[in-house]
């Protein structure tokens, strides 16, 4: 039973309890300098704790700072060393320990979930199934010396974020006929052998193809994916459905844009720009969680309606203001807690979510928009610039 303190923010503002709990549980201080010093190769600890690094970026994440100097002068993180020394920290960020962090959470947060009972049922059972994407950080604006001389819009970095779609540049030699097995929602599935050489040796895989009712945005009319599942294990028209739910990665990368700063335009070094995308990454690991309560104590549906839009609009409006009411001291309980025993706690705050304030807007079919071709040039590699003014 949560304290009577708490009761009014969660009157009204669910969200943004559940979200600070959850977060307290995953940034307990000792938590945090421990990965740090068993992930880092090269940096240590001297003045500026990893720990209060990670809370300074986590404001900017959540949108409660708009950068991370303005961060720094609010005094979060309660960081004693210069603001030119926590610029320094961020630019020397190793992607190791970025990686971990990120990985660290989903440990922390999986035997939470199973404790709610609301893990949701595998694609494919028996295997682990894992999406591959990539995608350049955005633009970022030309703070560092290296790129105010830069006409092109400068790039921080990339993440790589399997079925394999078999795009033009993959070449195979295709073996026998291909067959006609069945149909999806989206056109006719045909199955064949190819033969592909791959770091010097040959593999026999399938070929999946689904002749498209209707060609795709840039004109393709058939799609072709590569696996090496075997029929027993997932027949053409299964491996056909899980290439359609990858889209789940490129929503849930949608949705960190519209609730978090998971890419500060101000935050130009690449590493330090990564480490901010790997925190929006944890922060986006905290809402599965939020949702694995809303569909053990609401139902899946709860979780189908739900706008997070709004919850995050939650967050950020209100956590100052519950901070200030309710300041660290208070939110240590969710620290010590287990996995039961936060599992228990957010079914509680799950129970006072009134889901008609949480609820997606409906809107009618969308209209088709005229793309115009950029011609205004292109992007550069802000680790490259940076790279040939060292040199």
């Amino acid at each position: 039973m949560l304290p009577d303190a708490f009761q009014p923010f969660l009157k009204d503002a669910p969200f943004c309890v559940m979200t600070r709990a959850t977060l307290e549980s995953l940034f307990a201080s000792e938590r945090l300098d421990e990965l740090f010093r068993n992930t880092a190769q090269k940096q240590y600890t001297r003045e500026l704790l990893f720990s209060q690094l990670v809370e300074l970026m986590m404001a900017v994440v959540l949108q409660q700072q708009p950068s991370v100097y303005a961060a720094y002068r609010k005094g979060i993180g309660q960081i004693s060393v210069s603001d030119q020394s926590v610029y320094n920290k961020l630019d020397g960020m190793e992607l190791g320990v970025s990686a971990a962090l990120v990985r660290d959470s989903a440990a922390r947060l999986a035997p939470v979930i199973d404790a709610l009972g609301a893990r949701q049922d595998s694609w494919l059972p028996g295997f682990r199934i894992r999406i591959l994407d990539g995608n350049h950080l955005s633009a970022t604006e030309r703070r560092l010396v290296a790129l105010r001389d830069a006409w092109d819009s400068p790039l921080p970095g990339k993440v790589l974020a399997v079925v394999i779609r078999q795009h033009g540049q993959l070449e195979g030699k295709l073996l026998g006929k291909r067959r006609y097995v069945g149909r999806t929602e989206t056109g006719a599935v045909y199955e064949q052998a190819i033969l592909v050489n791959f770091q010097g040796q040959r593999k026999r895989l399938r070929r999946i193809s689904v002749v498209l009712d209707k060609p795709t945005r840039d004109g393709d009319t058939e799609i072709h994916l590569l696996t090496n599942l075997s029929r027993k294990k997932a027949s053409a028209l299964v491996v056909t459905e899980l290439y359609r739910r990858r889209w789940t990665i490129e929503g849930r990368f949608l949705e960190m844009s519209q609730t978090l700063q998971a890419e500060p335009q101000a935050l130009a070094y690449p590493k330090a720009a990564l480490f901010a995308f790997c925190l929006a990454l944890l922060a986006s690991n905290a809402t599965a969680l939020l949702k694995a309560a809303l569909r053990a104590e609401h139902g899946p549906e709860a979780v189908e309606t739900l706008s997070v839009y709004y919850a995050a609009l939650d967050i950020q409006q209100v956590h100052r203001g519950m901070m200030i009411a309710l300041p660290a001291p208070h939110w240590e309980r969710f620290r010590v807690l287990s996995a039961v025993e936060l599992a228990a706690a957010l079914r509680e705050m799950a129970r006072a979510i009134d889901l008609v304030r949480y609820r997606k807007a409906t809107r009618g079919p969308k209209k088709p928009v005229a793309r115009k071709v950029y011609r205004n040039g292109g992007h550069v590699s802000t680790h490259k610039l940076l790279q040939e003014r060292q040199q």
